[in-house]
């Protein structure tokens, strides 16, 4: 009986032993892509390069799916600040240019300049006064949108914010002819003050690029579960290279032209905003010459 004992303590010690040993060893391989995950964290933090990744590769357990989380949340963050760069970028350029502008007549007016002369500067100056203050606009009117600030309790008639656009159209139209095509009662849930907002963009800009005896067509159909309005116009068109940039911030199809008409920019980008903060999407089909139709789509 004493053997005996002394052999079960001794299998029992031993048997402690060696499962501590296999469940050290299964343990630091289940936790391999954990510090795998640690080590990639640290180095981006170190050295803030975001193209760094875990890249793990192994069964498809919990520990596969965090790592590929992580790897998806540091591409996702990645895409944010290489578009904040590029917008900050962007935005700086477009102030720069009125900002030159203003102090290059500013450096003129101190000279002996005539009457004449004088009020061109300050004519200059209220100019590019008002087209940085349409800028700063429409930037703040991006942040909103893009940080949440949208009501979607609200249940609008969508119809009633066509007719609004057609009204808007019909103002700014002048000699271009304004027509209703089909438009249903349909309502939504969203901002109206955004809808309002987003519509009239897309008016703005069929007029602008619509030349004087062509023709806008506004229209509001039921498609499934989907309102869909169209905006055409028979106006310039936009060539298939520009289409897949056309609702980026301050891409223009024609700079020299944009600016001489006052645009900024970021119109069609707002309504790309709007759209997609409640729920919906936005597409253009164009063609150079035959004119264009902006279409969006929002959940009824």
């Amino acid at each position: 009986m004493n053997r005996v004992r002394w052999a079960l303590t001794g299998g029992v010690l031993a048997a402690l032993v060696l499962s501590s040993l296999l469940g050290y060893v299964v343990v630091r391989k289940t936790l391999a892509p954990v510090q795998q995950i640690t080590r990639t964290a640290r180095g981006i933090e170190e050295s803030s390069d975001l193209g760094r990744k875990v890249n793990y590769h192994g069964p498809g357990d919990e520990v596969k799916e965090l790592a590929t989380t992580f790897d998806r949340m540091i591409e996702r963050l990645e895409l944010a600040f290489q578009s904040q760069k590029q917008f900050i970028a962007d935005a700086s350029h477009e102030l720069r240019t009125p900002l030159t502008v203003i102090k290059g007549n500013l450096d003129l007016m101190k000279r002996n300049l005539g009457e004449g002369e004088r009020n061109e500067c300050v004519h200059a100056i209220r100019t590019e006064t008002e087209r940085m203050t349409r800028i700063v606009d429409d930037l703040l009117v991006l942040a909103e949108v893009e940080g949440g600030q949208v009501r979607r309790q609200e249940q609008v008639s969508f119809d009633e914010v066509l007719m609004e656009g057609l009204t808007r159209a019909q103002q700014l139209a002048g000699n271009r002819k304004v027509v209703l095509g089909r438009h249903d009662a349909l309502s939504v849930k969203g901002d109206v003050h955004r809808l309002k907002q987003m519509v009239g963009n897309l008016v703005d800009n069929a007029v602008k690029y619509t030349p004087g005896v062509g023709t806008i067509t506004l229209s509001l159909v039921r498609d499934g579960d989907w309102a869909r309005m169209d905006v055409s116009d028979t106006g310039v068109g936009i060539e298939a290279e520009h289409l897949p940039h056309i609702f980026e911030r301050f891409y223009r199809v024609d700079k020299a032209r944009s600016r001489a008409e006052g645009g900024t920019g970021l119109g069609l980008a707002i309504v790309k905003q709007i759209a997609e903060s409640l729920g919906g999407r936005v597409a253009v089909s164009s063609e150079a010459g035959k004119g264009s139709t902006f279409t969006v789509w929002l959940k009824l």
